[in-house]
């Protein structure tokens, strides 16, 4: 089952894919991913460009996916998305994996949070990824289990992409908790 779902999606997701050199258009093809498609009608999930892993970090993160959490009025980071373009070679799937480790080890410990998800993103392939606050590494949710390998990349207008719904799914039922 693709996630490219309707026209519109389908706009962007040609977009990204015409655009082999850049990053921009596969960025804003999995935030229309998300926000129209994965996250569309829950009013307590918004996902955002350009954001901060965590307070006082100066670095900022493609797409940050946050859940508002009730009664407590707590604003938690559901998941990060680190995206590259789609011709990126290995040295930039190791970069981009490398850059949610970094996200997810800043938001665990300056939130005190137990764990966090993590998405990377080789133009419009994606594998999705669990951090336990702590670990050096991340968990992959689905594929092998290792790193850096662009064969474990899920298309997202194939019909393996049900295996990233699915994830996206299990993000929703067991989302991130505090320490506290």
């Amino acid at each position: 089952m693709s996630l490219v779902t309707t026209p519109y999606l389908r706009v962007y997701w040609v977009a990204a894919v015409s655009a082999p050199e850049s990053e921009q258009e596969s960025v804003e093809f999995w935030h229309e991913i998300l926000t129209r498609s994965m996250f569309a009608g829950k009013p307590d999930i918004s996902v955002f460009q350009e954001s901060h892993p965590a307070t006082g970090d100066k670095r900022k993160v493609d797409l940050v996916v946050k859940k508002i959490v009730l009664p407590s009025i707590k604003i938690h980071i559901l998941c990060f998305v680190e995206v590259k373009k789609p011709n990126a070679p290995q040295s930039l799937i190791d970069e981009v994996e490398g850059q949610a480790i970094t996200a997810c080890m800043s938001y665990t410990i300056v939130n005190n949070m137990e764990f966090v998800y993590a998405m990377t993103a080789i133009g419009t392939t994606a594998r999705l990824w669990y951090y336990e606050k702590g670990a050096d590494y991340l968990t992959p949710m689905h594929g092998g289990g290792g790193l850096s390998d662009q064969a474990d990349y899920i298309e997202a207008n194939s019909t393996e992409a049900h295996i990233l719904l699915h994830n996206f799914h299990r993000m929703l039922a067991e989302p991130p908790v505090s320490s506290n």
